[in-house]
């Protein structure tokens, strides 16, 4: 099973806590005047005077590929936060035992290796088409990403129902665009992964089966996996609803892919054939039954046995873990060792058991009920602000601007943590089988998703647990969600300005509130319905302003002959342009008529808006971590989503003495929202 996919901004938890001179790894406040480079002209680049003290005297941990000013040093403290209440609870606990069996390395490694050895056991029993759709459902069951993705979502057509849905997956590399690249640097990729496969297959007693090599293994299932990505949707075309909205049933998946058996499919997991299903990638599931015929039975065991591996590797043992680690996070993204084996536990036990933690971490809150208030009179704010500044949009009509006001009124907000939480109980853990304990846990979650389809959308439950910091936007519910973990400083604080504190939070709200009138979100009503609601010629204004941002991002070369794609990142562009706007707006409302605030660090407190903005996205990159981004994310490089924003805003350049033309302050600028 594939669980939906947010968008995360960060990560992190702990209360409000200070920079320390000299240590650029030490939690900073809202605005860290020790970040700030006073030798960059700020109307040349933003972001380097921002950020650029900090980028200078920051050495890049070598477990870290990415490392945030603000963010990760946060996210240090949370873990450690976890670590304490994994550790402390009641003696026996399921979250205790979680804990102890991976810490035991070697209990890890001995019963992993078992775990594995029955699931290669059940693959090798395969003989037939029946056979291979039961391993398949079995397989999902237990989160190994094979041949496709299926689950429960909301239908795009009624949202007040859940459906089943079928999704394009089965490719390990991070996007589809890892296999069909021709370039140099993706055709080396290609030939890395092929050979970790061929390691790992030998790692763990793989490279024998059905006396083949286990390079020649590898090379076949990099074959396969090339051929499903031949059929797979971009990143930005699964996430428009126009294109992936196909309620077809169980009936049209079928005739999609008739050599897959899906009645066998559907009963070895527990579920009737669903007669509301949407196939979200039609022409995978046809290219998909093209592969199916045309692949031995042996080859496709051996892709399964693969997938068993890869979505494995880190839970059994030494060996499989550093060789996983070498291509996925050094190779791939520029990490030079693995974290401390207690991050990795606290990890695996808080993502598997989420909500049991997340309990535990609430209760250690003091102080939640004022957070919650002022997050809320913030998010008022904006959404204030986004109506009025409706009627400023010489695009948009008078009907328009109506049915926009009208979906911004069923706007939900959710703040800080949920009011109910999961039950594990259920949920078998042992003190001295990790891999298992995985495998429980994925399937309980896996069983609970599935459940849904035919049933309500239930419109309480939380995508993510309270402690990170993270934000946002689900169109499908229409609705912005805030965790406790982004409302601490240095994101938010209560004793900081108005400015500040509308730069850091202020700009995020307002970002996933854009999000719901963005490429995407604009063609779902306010009840999160896929439907048309804006006329052809708004459409066509609309698209011409995103354009611009289109052509802005596209010039900005990030990594020798690598540049942003301006069309997969667009709908964040907007989004971080529409929200870095209102939230100034917002705070000029706010802070009207009272005295102005006390400068922070020699800033004003309209300057500190765009610093506290700025440095909300200061962070260092590995190269490798860079180039994954651009190919696997819609998000652009963060000294874009600084500079890329601020230079078109005009109040920016106003604020800090910008001549017109400027880098900062160019004569032509980009605006949707």
């Amino acid at each position: 099973m594939k669980a939906r996919q947010l968008v995360l901004l960060a990560l992190c938890l702990t209360s409000s806590a200070f920079a320390t001179i000299g240590d650029p790894t030490q939690v900073p406040d809202i605005i860290d005047a020790n970040a700030i480079n006073h030798a960059v002209n700020p109307c040349d680049d933003f972001y380097q005077y921002a950020c650029g003290k900090w980028l200078g005297d920051l050495s890049m941990p070598s477990d870290k590929s990415t490392y945030y000013h603000q963010f990760t040093a946060l996210d240090d403290k949370t873990r450690e936060t976890l670590k304490t209440l994994i550790e402390t609870a009641p003696s026996g606990s399921r979250l205790g035992r979680f804990y102890i069996s991976c810490m035991n390395e070697s209990s890890a490694a001995q019963s992993g290796r078992q775990t594995l050895t029955d699931r290669f056991a059940n693959i090798d029993l395969i003989q037939n088409s029946q056979q291979l759709a039961t391993a398949v459902a079995q397989l999902h069951l237990l989160g190994a990403n094979v041949f496709f993705n299926f689950g429960s979502a909301q239908d795009l057509n009624d949202a007040t129902q859940v459906i089943g849905f079928a999704a394009q997956g089965g490719m390990s590399l991070p996007e589809r665009d890892y296999y069909l690249k021709t370039d140099a640097k993706s055709v080396e990729t290609r030939k890395e992964f092929a050979a970790h496969v061929a390691k790992m297959l030998v790692l763990t007693d793989t490279s024998g089966g059905y006396g083949t090599p286990a390079a020649d293994q590898a090379a076949a299932i990099l074959a396969f996996e090339t051929k499903l990505a031949s059929a797979a949707f971009s990143l930005e075309d699964q996430g428009d609803p126009s294109k992936i909205n196909h309620p077809v049933g169980a009936a049209g998946l079928k005739g999609l892919a008739p050599a897959f058996d899906w009645d066998g499919y559907f009963a070895a997991l527990g579920t009737s054939a669903p007669a509301a299903l949407n196939v979200t990638e039609p022409d995978f599931y046809t290219n998909l039954n093209t592969v199916l015929a045309t692949t031995s039975l042996d080859q496709l065991k051996s892709y399964l046995k693969w997938q068993v591996v890869k979505r494995s590797a880190m839970l059994m043992g030494t060996a499989t873990e550093e060789e996983s680690f070498r291509f996925w996070q050094g190779y791939l993204a520029g990490k030079k060792q693995l974290e401390p084996r207690w991050k990795r536990c606290t990890n695996i036990v808080s993502s598997d058991l989420g909500d049991e933690v997340g309990k535990a971490f609430v209760d250690t809150i003091n102080g939640a009920s004022d957070t919650k208030r002022q997050t809320r009179t913030l998010i008022e704010t904006i959404k204030g602000i986004f109506s009025g500044n409706l009627d400023s949009l010489t695009w948009l009509d008078s009907p328009t601007v109506a049915a926009a006001r009208e979906k911004l009124s069923h706007v939900n907000d959710k703040v800080a943590f949920p009011d109910k939480w999961k039950d594990y109980s259920s949920v078998e853990i042992s003190d001295s089988t990790l891999l298992q304990n995985d495998l429980n846990a994925t399937r309980f979650e896996s069983r609970r998703q599935l459940a849904k389809i035919g049933r309500p959308v239930d419109r309480t439950e939380w995508q993510m647990p309270p402690w990170e910091i993270n934000a946002y936007y689900d169109p499908s519910l229409n609705e912005i969600v805030f965790p406790y973990g982004i409302l601490q400083s240095p994101v938010f604080n209560l004793k900081a300005s108005d400015g500040a504190n509308m730069g850091a939070l202020g700009a995020t709200v307002g970002h996933e509130l854009t999000h719901g009138f963005d490429n995407d979100g604009s063609k779902y009503d306010g009840l999160g319905n896929v439907k048309s609601w804006w006329p052809d010629e708004i459409r066509r204004g609309f698209e011409e302003r995103a354009q611009c941002l289109i052509d802005q991002a596209s010039k900005y070369e990030v990594l020798p002959g690598l540049f942003v794609n301006g069309t997969r990142t667009l709908t964040e562009n907007i989004a971080d342009q529409g929200g870095t706007k209102l939230a100034y707006l917002a705070y000029k409302r706010m802070s009207a008529g009272r005295p102005a605030a006390a400068p922070v660090a020699g800033f004003d407190e309209n300057q500190q808006y765009f610093v506290s903005y700025a440095q909300s996205w200061c962070a260092k990159r590995t190269d490798e971590s860079m180039r994954q981004q651009l190919i696997s994310n819609t998000h652009p490089p963060e000294e874009f989503r600084v500079n890329g924003v601020l230079m078109n805003i005009p109040a920016f350049g106003e604020t800090f003495g910008c001549r017109e033309g400027s880098r900062m302050a160019p004569k032509n600028r980009c605006a949707v929202w």
